[in-house]
């Protein structure tokens, strides 16, 4: 979905399935920012027509948020045959020349590396108010070391963090080891912080190894909720009390009844 201020922008299409849309630009306000609230990559051309539109008939947006950024997760390649679709898309986004662009808890510092102009808004604000209506005694569990060691200084309670053995050939996780102040799980609620969440493996090993080791209630957020989520089997979220997320990706394609939109864009 893309808007422009609080307008969603509807792209009609011709009988082959290329766009045909008008957009009259006098009717948004002077500074509204486009909004990419991404569904998937068919988007981004869609995207290209209108900031191209804006900017030939005196409409030019200097504000872009896109929350959650496409191609995040290819930010690195180790074989010839990889394509680095998060260099080439922020090559296409720069062609675009936005003054500001605001995204949410990017997956890695590479995409702020190759984007230019680009704010990478910190969830932990929103991860602490979720903290305050939570129980007292709830720990922040990371679900692998490089999370745990980027947020250890951003909240002053105990952390403990996952080891992810990943199959590197489908690319899911199949087991999860706790590290860290492990024996401070047993009776104690969890929140395990994430920024993406797509089939549910991490969080679903996660809370079956913290439920082996004594955990209480466990509590999950994550940033950037993929709606692949809702076609996955019950198991997968069986072992939590709640999932909260934004509206980055999640919401616009179905709800789940464990999961709870706690921020809109």
């Amino acid at each position: 979905m893309i808007k422009v201020g609080d307008k969603v922008i509807t792209f009609g299409k011709f009988a082959d399935g290329t766009c045909h849309t008008n957009i009259d630009c006098s009717q948004f306000e002077k500074d509204a920012p486009i909004t990419w609230l991404y569904d998937e990559e068919g988007e981004a051309i869609l995207l290209w027509f209108l900031a191209q539109h804006c900017r030939d008939h005196e409409g030019y947006r200097r504000k872009i948020i896109i929350p959650y950024m496409p191609e995040g997760r290819q930010d690195r390649t180790k074989i010839a045959t990889d394509v680095f679709t998060l260099k080439y898309f922020a090559q296409f986004l720069n062609a675009l020349h936005f003054d500001y662009i605001e995204t949410f808890d990017a997956h890695s510092d590479v995409t702020c590396a190759l984007i230019n102009h680009i704010h990478n808004q910190s969830p932990v604000p929103l991860i602490n108010q979720l903290l305050t209506q939570l129980p007292n005694d709830t720990l922040i569990f990371h679900p692998d070391e490089g999370a745990f060691k980027r947020r250890e200084a951003d909240f002053k309670m105990p952390q403990i963090f996952g080891i992810k053995e990943r199959n590197w050939e489908t690319q899911k996780v199949e087991k999860l080891v706790i590290g860290g102040a492990k024996h401070m799980i047993a009776g104690h609620n969890i929140l395990i912080v994430d920024d993406i969440c797509g089939k549910g493996s991490t969080i679903y090993h996660a809370s079956q190894r913290l439920k082996e080791l004594g955990a209480n209630k466990i509590f999950v957020y994550v940033s950037h909720c993929e709606n692949t989520i809702l076609s996955q089997p019950p198991h997968i979220l069986s072992n939590i009390e709640k999932m909260f997320t934004t509206n980055s990706i999640y919401g616009r394609h179905g709800t789940h009844e464990k999961i709870e939109i706690i921020y809109n864009f």
